[in-house]
């Protein structure tokens, strides 16, 4: 239970303190998370640079692994 919570508080804290920019024209996945009565959902979105975008905020990480990192976190993305 302890990792489900500290995988969740990361992702959050990761997604509320990216830096900022846009990309209009990108793929974009609906990472969600449920769990134990956890219910979290982000639209993450691939920026021309190839890093993934969340609200229009670059996380500064690669897309594919931003995925990645969040599916062995407990989210399904699609």
């Amino acid at each position: 239970m302890k990792k489900i919570v500290f995988a969740v508080s990361a992702f959050t804290v990761m997604v509320l303190f990216s830096c900022s920019s846009d990309d209009s024209s990108s793929n974009c996945a609906v990472c969600t998370f449920n769990q134990e009565g956890v219910n979290i959902s982000e639209s993450v979105c691939e920026g021309e640079n190839g890093n993934a975008y969340i609200n229009d905020e670059d996380t500064t990480i690669d897309y594919e692994e931003y995925i990645s990192s969040a599916e062995d976190s407990g989210y399904e993305c699609n």
